[in-house]
């Protein structure tokens, strides 16, 4: 079996997805038999490579929503990460743009070091919830 993964690397919900994921495959009998790629997408070709607003402004622009909406949505966030053993701290968080961090990822692959190029999410979701 093949699945192939279209992620961004500091989107909180494919973080959870792959977290899920992992369990999932981790009870699957046939584990050994599943193939998973993934593929860089970017979630916002615009952003700026860091952004002053908070995160729950730029989310609430972004879709059209309440700020009160965004912060709603960000607990639920980080109530569900708690739940798989992660920290999302929405509160510190900062956006921006992830193609340089795409990059890295890609090149790390092209170096044989597969591991960091598919589990990249701990790292920059976690530079991301501090602030960074």
């Amino acid at each position: 079996m093949k699945i192939d993964i279209w992620s961004d690397i500091v989107c909180p919900f494919c973080y959870l997805g792959k977290r899920r994921l992992e369990a999932a495959l981790g009870a699957f009998e046939h584990r050994d038999d599943v193939e998973v790629t993934w593929h860089s997408f970017e979630l916002d070709r615009g952003a700026p490579a860091v952004a002053d607003l908070p995160l729950v402004d730029l989310v609430a622009a972004k879709y059209g929503t309440s700020q009160e909406q965004a912060v709603a949505q960000h607990r639920s966030m980080a109530a569900a990460a708690t739940e798989l053993g992660l920290e999302f701290n929405w509160e510190q968080a900062r956006y921006g743009n992830t193609f340089d961090a795409h990059r890295v990822v890609h090149l790390a692959a092209e170096h044989g070091l597969a591991d960091a190029a598919r589990a990249p999410h701990a790292r920059l979701l976690h530079r991301r919830s501090r602030g960074r």
